[in-house]
């Protein structure tokens, strides 16, 4: 009995003629990660949601506002027999800013608090206008720059929510375009005219 319980086990595992053999389906590939979709192209992962409603959010400044002149638009120009040769420099704008991402959407907020302080701080890039043109208001030959200039801004701050947990973040932004000439032959003394005379051009050779 035991050998022929054993020919029949051996029998049934072998193919019968006639018959098919049914066999399992393949697992399903697994979806890629939104990670790698998103290094295909194919997907982008959203921005993070914001930690609570602005208008329920508590904002306590670290410290008082950095700040630094910057220059955004420089145009140097030397006038000489009525001739005017002029360079124009595109150097700087600055876009408001707030880390970590998740207080992006305090930024007008912070903007608010910091204008009620008395700094103008700005919302949008900038600053974008150029540089008036200044020399048609002034007489003789001379080496002057007219510029466009702002402040940037830097503060620490600690956002607070409803659940009681403070997140540190910073906000960055700009503040007083100002325009302006400087004379090359004079100098200047103000901070932005300071900056903007370092690009006066060299005295040049005399016309015939």
């Amino acid at each position: 009995m035991r050998v022929t319980v054993a020919a029949m086990l051996v029998v049934s595992a072998m193919a019968i003629p006639g018959c098919s053999v049914r066999r399992p389906a393949p697992a399903p590939t697994p979806l890629a990660s939104p990670h790698v979709e998103a290094e295909r192209g194919q997907r982008t992962e959203p921005g993070p949601p914001p930690l609570c409603a602005v208008e329920q959010t508590l904002i306590a400044w670290a410290g008082p506002a950095e700040t630094k002149p910057f220059l955004a638009y420089v145009d140097s120009a030397e006038r000489k027999s009525g001739l005017v040769e002029k360079n124009i420099h595109e150097l700087e704008q600055v876009t408001p800013t707030v880390t970590p991402a998740e207080l992006a959407s305090l930024l007008p907020l912070l903007a608010q608090q910091l204008g009620e302080e008395g700094i103008p701080a700005e919302t949008n890039p900038g600053p974008t206008h150029r540089p008036d043109d200044l020399l048609g208001g002034l007489e003789g030959d001379g080496r002057f720059v007219t510029f466009v200039g702002a402040e940037s801004i830097t503060r620490e701050f600690t956002a607070t929510c409803p659940s009681g947990q403070p997140i540190a973040g910073v906000l960055t932004s700009w503040a007083r375009p100002t325009t302006g000439i400087v004379d090359c032959a004079l100098g200047a003394t103000a901070p932005l005219a300071v900056l903007a005379g370092e690009y006066c051009p060299s005295p040049s050779e005399n016309r015939a």
